[in-house]
Parts: structure tokens; sequence; C-alpha cells
């Protein structure tokens, strides 16, 4: 178990472990969304995560395509929830990370046929907004910047965006403008990764945050709204949206 704690303590291996949850990616996909990161270093990551056991790896003609190992996952989960949240050895203070606890997480993955530079721009301009989520938006798109869309004529999503990094990932905050929310303005946080996909987009959402009581409906939302980004990004019509007259 020291070599998985050693494992998991590079911020760069703990993301690759978040990306590879629900959906397999190759190297070079992965490496996509890393900034600050080379593709051999990535390959390092890689092959230092499947030699603890966290991910596993199969090929697919020439590619090697990777998934996080969920046994591995599990060992880890069992001993992090039977470890105190703080292990002193030598004075030094080692903080143990919790993994979240999954009843406050929906994660959806979707395939766009559209680019990621199309499919990213959905999240960022307000009249593509308008295409398939709301009836308004006001979108600054950076890090601070306002997020707030209507869905119908009582019902607003407000936030602040967190992360911006153009065509590849965009993170922002997320909570209900209502005095008796359950999910407040701030409380929850989306994050959206675009991966190139065969001449398309593998679209990855996370919605962290989410009290258990929250999690059916937003997730319900999602599963409704994702398919229409999915028409309004690939050119077509996502139709008449029902939940936009509610109330």
């Amino acid at each position: 178990m020291d070599r998985v704690l050693q494992a998991i303590a590079e911020p760069h291996r703990r993301e690759i472990l978040l990306l590879l949850q629900d959906t397999e990616l190759s190297a070079s996909e992965i490496a996509a969304h890393f900034t600050d990161v080379t593709r051999p270093a990535i390959s390092q990551h890689l092959m230092l995560l499947a030699q603890v056991g966290l991910v596993t790896m199969r090929r697919q003609g020439t590619k090697r395509l990777y998934r996080t190992r969920p046994e591995g996952l599990e060992d880890l989960r069992r001993f992090l929830e039977s470890t105190p949240p703080k292990l002193k050895k030598g004075g030094l203070t080692i903080l143990v990370l919790r993994q979240p606890d999954d009843s406050m997480v929906v994660t959806r993955t979707i395939h766009i046929a559209a680019s990621p530079e199309t499919v990213f721009a959905f999240f960022i301009d307000p009249l593509k907004m308008r295409q398939w989520k709301a009836i308004n938006a006001t979108l600054s798109p950076y890090p601070g910047g306002q997020f707030q869309i209507a869905l119908n004529e009582q019902d607003t999503i407000r936030g602040e965006y967190v992360e911006v990094v153009p065509y590849r990932r965009v993170v922002f905050t997320w909570g209900w403008d209502a005095p008796d929310s359950l999910v407040p303005p701030g409380s929850s946080t989306v994050e959206i990764d675009l991966v190139p996909d065969n001449n398309g987009t593998l679209l990855r959402l996370c919605h962290r945050g989410l009290p258990t009581q929250a999690r059916s409906v937003h997730e319900e939302g999602w599963d409704y709204y994702l398919p229409r980004l999915a028409l309004a990004a690939g050119g077509r019509d996502s139709g008449a949206d029902p939940w936009t007259r509610q109330h």
C-alpha cells in the first residue's frame, strides 16, 4: 500500500485516475488534457499506476488503451476509510486524501459528432448555450467570471468559472438561485473535459459536491440536456425544451 500512496501523491496521477474512471483512453488522449505535462511523461505516469495496480491496459490494433482497475481502487478506498486523516511519522505530517463519497458525484460521458473547438463554444457563448439548455445566459468565461443561466422564468443557475482551458476543459461552480435550494450558488462544481475521439469529441462531465437528496434530479437533468448538447453541437436542431416552460 505504501507504493500506491506514493503513486497517488503526485497530482497529475490523481487527475489521470479521474479521467479514466468511466472510459478508456490512449496516452495521447490523456496527454491532451494537460498543458504542463509531456506525452512521454504521461506514459511514465501510466506505467507507474499500472505497476501498483490502479490502471489496466489493453491493446486495440496499434493503440494501447488505459482505464482504472476497479479492484485496485477498492483496495485503496478500504485502506483510506480505515486510516486516520493524518498520519504522523518522524515529526512529518502526511495528509491522507480521502476519495469523495460516490453519492456526492454525478459523472456522465457522451460522444459528440463535432470537434472539441465546436463543443467548447457551447459552454462559453451565451447564444450557443441557449441552443441546448437555457432561455437566457450571462457568461464571462474566465476564472472568477460569472456563470448564470435561466432554465425558465423562475429557475436560475448561478456560479462562476473556475478554470477555462480552450477546447479542452471548463470548470464552473453551480447552484440554484432560490432561498430554500438544496444546492445554493457556489456549493457544487461542474467539470467538463473534452477529448478528441474518432472525428468527434468525447465529453466527460463530473458534477461534484451534490447533497444526496439532490443527486437524482441532477442525474435526470444531465441525462436530458447532454443529448440536446450533442444535437446542437452537431449542427442539428435540439427541439423545443419543455423544461423552459415549467412553472
